[in-house]
């Protein structure tokens, strides 16, 4: 069966750069991202209560000039990234969020999971994700994993599965420039290389 250790530890490799920016913050977003978690989607998990207290250790300020937050939210990031259990708080989150409500603990491809996985993840589209998947191997495409769908997925060459599934992301990016270039056209290189990198 896949592993979601694995899929979260490929997840860190592709979306951070080094434990200095595991916490930031995005330019569009009006509060602070932790390992991908969007403060202002998400501000009730437990765990910003302790991210704010260590940037109250490093004395970091919404006020400061950029590149002093910038210097404060990096040595933050560090420390934080060395807390297991905050870190164990963020598996669970996706784990409870975005594996297990697709079922990927019945899929026997680490690659086919990831796949599915990752796109979920990116995107927030359950149903699109189940969907795209659907179509690929020949299952009802009515977004809900079920028997036939774990079954057919279990069964599919996973190269064909990876190439196909990586043609639909990036065929669903594209649409997204299209209807909107001004606010995506700029993500559109980030999103290909990440939907080849999976």
């Amino acid at each position: 069966m896949a592993s979601y250790k694995k899929a979260f530890k490929k997840f860190y490799g592709i979306e951070h750069t080094s434990n200095k920016d595991v916490l930031h913050h995005n330019k569009k977003e009006k509060g602070l991202t932790f390992y991908g978690i969007y403060e202002t989607a998400h501000p009730h998990l437990k765990m910003w209560e302790y991210i704010y207290l260590v940037l109250k250790k490093v004395r970091y300020s919404p006020e400061q000039s950029r590149a002093e937050r910038k210097g404060k939210l990096e040595r933050a990031s560090v420390q934080l990234v060395e807390n297991d259990n905050l870190v164990d708080e963020v598996k669970a989150f996706y784990y409870e969020q975005f594996w297990k409500p697709i079922r990927l603990d019945f899929i026997d491809s680490q690659k086919i999971a990831e796949e599915l996985f990752f796109f979920y993840v990116n995107t927030g589209k359950k149903r699109k994700t189940v969907m795209m998947a659907q179509l690929i191997v020949g299952a009802v495409p009515d977004g809900f994993i079920g028997v036939e769908t774990i079954e057919k997925l279990n069964s599919y060459p996973v190269d064909d599965f990876d190439r196909f599934y990586d043609l639909k992301e990036m065929e669903y990016h594209a649409r997204l420039v299209q209807a909107n270039p001004k606010q995506y056209l700029l993500n559109l290189v980030g999103w290909i290389r990440r939907d080849v990198a999976v």
